[in-house]
């Protein structure tokens, strides 16, 4: 993780995500941190957020999410060769906000 060529950021999400527990986030972000997605798993769903020039927070399934993370990352950062990439633990806050528990 950290900064990653950004061609290989979809390949690393698509090894990764199986791994993701529920109650962490993979997060990639430009270098500037003014946009960025993050992945959440819930359940046998995602949740895809997307922070830049497209606002939203959208449930998929895996097949969805896989065959659409590489046009997002394309429109989030065109102009990016290198983007941060980071797995990390949910805040206890957040994800009560989210599961609704």
């Amino acid at each position: 993780m950290g900064l990653m060529n950004a061609r290989n950021v979809n390949d690393w999400v698509v090894k990764n995500i199986h791994n993701l527990k529920e109650g962490y986030v993979i997060r990639v972000e430009n270098h500037k941190n003014d946009r960025w997605l993050e992945i959440r798993r819930l359940g046998d769903k995602y949740s895809l957020k997307e922070v830049g020039y497209t606002n939203r927070d959208v449930m998929m399934n895996e097949k969805e999410l896989f065959s659409s993370l590489n046009s997002i990352i394309d429109y989030e950062f065109p102009r990016s060769h290198m983007l941060r990439v980071k797995m990390r633990a949910e805040r206890r806050e957040t994800l009560k906000k989210i599961i609704g528990r």
